[in-house]
């Protein structure tokens, strides 16, 4: 089966996209993989959010690396536009670094 470059968790939130990103974590890593999780979630950008938001909290980040991730204040305007440029230059770093990015989110809008 050919290898995915990068592997999209989308859905609600609140249904275990994290859980599910961390143990596929430990699954690739078991293959000789590095995977890293890449946010995809409108409002987990900012920080003091990440309760309401279901952001990956410290221990789910000790146990898969989290990018994108409660790096803004929360009073910062952001854009679909400044995310994706993040995005894309977050993934293209990872990949050119051997890891395999886990792009997690919520709505189709910032999976583009």
């Amino acid at each position: 089966m050919p290898r995915a470059d990068v592997i999209a968790l989308f859905g609600p939130t609140g249904i275990g996209k994290t859980e599910i990103a961390i143990e596929l974590g430990r699954a690739l890593r078991r293959l000789g993989e590095r995977p890293v999780a890449v946010s995809a979630d409108a409002l987990q950008v900012y920080s003091g959010l990440e309760t309401l938001t279901g952001a990956a909290d410290a221990h789910e980040r000790s146990q898969l690396d989290h990018r994108l991730i409660s790096f803004l204040p929360i009073d910062a305007a952001f854009s679909a536009g400044q995310y994706a440029e993040l995005a894309h230059a977050e993934i293209d770093a990872l990949l050119e670094a051997g890891d395999r990015p886990i792009v997690v989110g919520g709505t189709g809008l910032y999976l583009r």
